[in-house]
Formats: structure tokens, sequence, C-alpha cells
């Protein structure tokens, strides 16, 4: 499956999502279970939402240019999302 595929798809099948990440169709099912692949469960069905599945790779896609994806470099610190209010404010007795 190649990036072309990934325009105009909202979803995948857990095996189809294994062959982008590069894994078997096994090892997709197990992580899907595991929590490590994004999934929706309709019915019986299990699938994979494609811009979930980019934003877990790192990828953006802007429009549905294949061409814009970018990744971050293998092991580059991924920036955390930011907690909305004040934790601290929340946390101090008045």
């Amino acid at each position: 499956m190649d990036a072309n595929e990934l325009v105009g798809r909202l979803t995948f099948t857990v095996p189809e999502a294994g062959e982008v990440l590069g894994i078997g169709r096994d090892a997709a099912y197990a992580a899907a279970r595991r929590g490590e692949i994004p999934t929706l469960r309709l019915g019986r069905r299990v699938l994979v939402p494609v811009p979930l599945l980019l934003r877990m790779l790192g990828a953006n896609r802007e429009g549905d240019a294949v061409g814009s994806l970018e990744r971050a470099p293998f092991g580059a610190p991924q920036a955390a999302p930011r907690p909305s209010g004040d934790l601290m404010a929340a946390s101090t007795p008045s």
C-alpha cells in the first residue's frame, strides 16, 4: 500500500493499517488490542481511523496532498499536549 491510497480514505481495516506500518496481520491485531493502534469498533468490525493513524505516526496531512506528509525524525521527542487551565491553581488550597 502506498501513500496515494491514504488520500480519500477515512478508515483502514486492521490488516491494512498493519501493511501501512510494515507489520503483519497478527502483529497489527495484537497492537490494536494493546491500544497501540487507534481503533473504532462498529459492531464486530474493528476499523483504524486514518487521521488518528497519521497523527500517531507524527504525519501532517494538509488538505489531500500526499506530498505534504511530514514526519518527525525517528527518535525525535514529541511535543506533549498542553493541559487546559492552570493545574497549580486547581491544586493549591485557598
